[in-house]
């Protein structure tokens, strides 16, 4: 009798769960979206080779050394917006009777921010960032700059993807008469050869009509870069990464600075497949409008 009741009792259940999803209609279920976080942070130290020049001679050339740290997280809020955000921190050593305007900027610190949509097999987005680099000597307080544009990427393959971005930089460093207020653009390709390694090229180019040296004169950048990540643990998603890129600065009195700058560091895979690939940021702030602004003063 008791065995009889049991069963009865699990048949009726079961129908009112039938019954149930039969009722209630598939328009009224509120669908689950799975937030998905991936990002990396990463931290090393890094050489910068310089040469700063005057009407076409060399004025000072150098190396700095420091380090770096950087981080990153992309965050999937719905089946079709990316939030990103990320922080890019830079300091190198001068020598207690050197100052950095006499040499190359030294300091570097921007946070930003990013909101893309995936359109077909890419994305299409607005960013913003504000920062610092190296300041005026005899500025009361530290000026702090901002950019801002828009951000596309586009996954040519499951292992390349293709970046572009184009914005408005306003970084002051001397008020008035020195840093960057101009158009930027720039874009990169990344490939992963293998979960284990994968590598980015990149590139970019600046330039501000006035501003960029005592008030009214011209000033422009451009660079070009290479980096690799190679797994280093077969446990975790620790990775070695090292990078090369060069950065070419000019103002309208023929005086020009370029920077040889390596890296070498440790980067930890966070969230994601835990990829190499996943330690590069395709959603990454561009930094290369507030070194401008630096060697803007540097090169005064």
């Amino acid at each position: 009798m008791k065995h009889s009741l049991s069963v009865l009792a699990l048949l009726a259940s079961a129908s009112v769960a039938v019954a149930a999803d039969a009722i209630v209609p598939e328009s009224f279920i509120e669908p689950v979206v799975e937030s998905r976080i991936k990002g990396a942070f990463e931290i090393g130290g890094n050489a910068l080779g310089f040469s700063n020049e005057e009407d076409g001679d060399p004025e000072v050339s150098d190396t700095l050394w420091g380090g770096y740290a950087s981080g990153f997280v992309n965050v999937d809020v719905s089946q079709s917006l990316i939030w990103s955000s990320d922080l890019q921190f830079e300091l190198l050593h001068l020598a207690e009777d050197e100052d950095w305007d006499e040499n190359a900027p030294n300091l570097l610190a921007v946070a930003g921010s990013s909101l893309n949509v995936r359109v077909g097999g890419g994305t299409i987005g607005a960013f913003g960032s504000f920062g610092t680099t190296s300041q005026y000597d005899e500025a009361d307080d530290q000026n702090f700059g901002w950019t801002g544009g828009v951000l596309l990427t586009h996954a040519l393959t499951a292992d390349t993807t293709l970046t572009g971005h184009a914005g408005w930089a306003d970084i002051r460093v001397d008020e008035d008469d020195e840093g960057f207020t101009g158009y930027f653009v720039g874009g990169s390709v990344i490939h992963g050869f293998s979960d284990r390694v994968a590598v980015a090229l990149s590139g970019g180019y600046g330039y501000a009509e006035d501003g960029f040296d005592d008030g009214d004169e011209w000033g422009r950048f451009w660079n070009i870069g290479a980096k690799g990540a190679a797994r280093v643990s077969s446990e975790l998603p620790i990775f070695a990464t090292g990078s090369y890129e060069y950065r070419d600065y000019e103002n309208g009195n023929d005086d020009r600075g370029t920077e040889h700058a390596f890296r070498i560091g440790l980067s930890v895979a966070l969230g994601g497949a835990g990829t190499a690939k996943d330690t590069f940021n395709v959603f990454q702030t561009p930094t290369m409008p507030y070194r401008a602004a630096g060697w803007a003063e540097a090169l005064d």
